[in-house]
């Protein structure tokens, strides 16, 4: 078996899809041993990196489940609904293979400037970010958390999945989640910054995150992203 090299889709994401299909078929069972990392090489000629990465996805994902001395086994067969493919958009770029960066623009503590006052602080914890995919403007992000959410990531490069950070590395208990989509014109600013005209529609999301046990609202963000983004699809927002 071979995996299709001309497709801009990177060939662990191909091998992480075909794994998948196996998974999902009625020959395996939960429990099953899938194949080893040399049968993976040998039967689809990839390297040991392409194989350990589409794995480390699906043991990610919770489809498969690795133990030690033994190797890797299926843990379940269905697709479950979760919080990171909603949560992040890093996660959804990465599972299309396109290669992205975010550049944080501003961060710091400032006054609670919402009079619905959804974040229950007089101050919140604020940084911007302009995310690039395949070195193109992608869109404008704004995120407001409570103030003491800056000292639990004192440690974290806010380059990097927020939406990651939240459910994997801290584990927040996520209690719901909401969000809206909304046409707006551009302004002078945000026109220049993502390469565009003065007045251009813009998709303009907002999200509304609550965590368990906290009154009110845990983050709120807001993402701008230009309408016709041609390398964008936008069931992503």
């Amino acid at each position: 078996m071979k995996l299709n090299r001309k497709l801009h889709i990177p060939l662990y994401i191909q091998l992480k899809d075909q794994i998948l299909m196996t998974i999902k078929s009625d020959d395996h069972a939960i429990g099953d041993m899938i194949q080893s990392e040399q049968e993976l090489m040998k039967d689809y000629q990839v390297g040991r990196a392409t194989v350990r990465e589409a794995i480390n996805e699906l043991v990610k994902e919770g489809f498969l489940e690795k133990q030690q001395g033994r190797g890797t086994f299926i843990k379940r067969k269905e697709t479950s609904l979760g919080f990171e493919p909603l949560l992040s958009l890093s996660y959804s770029l990465k599972m299309r293979g396109w290669e992205h960066q975010n550049q944080v623009l501003t961060k710091s503590q400032i006054d609670n400037i919402f009079s619905e006052n959804l974040i229950v602080s007089p101050k919140l914890f604020y940084f911007e970010r302009n995310r690039t995919i395949d070195g193109h403007p992608l869109g404008l992000e704004k995120f407001y958390f409570r103030p003491e959410f800056e000292a639990l990531i004192a440690d974290y490069n806010l380059e990097h999945s927020i939406g990651k950070l939240i459910l994997e590395i801290l584990k927040l208990p996520i209690e719901k989640l909401t969000q809206e989509v909304t046409i707006l014109k551009a302004t002078q600013e945000e026109a220049q910054m993502l390469k565009l005209n003065t007045g251009d529609d813009l998709m303009f999301m907002r999200r509304w995150l609550y965590v368990k046990g906290i009154e009110g609202v845990y983050q709120y963000y807001e993402f701008k992203v230009p309408v016709g983004v041609s390398a964008f699809p936008a069931d992503l927002l």
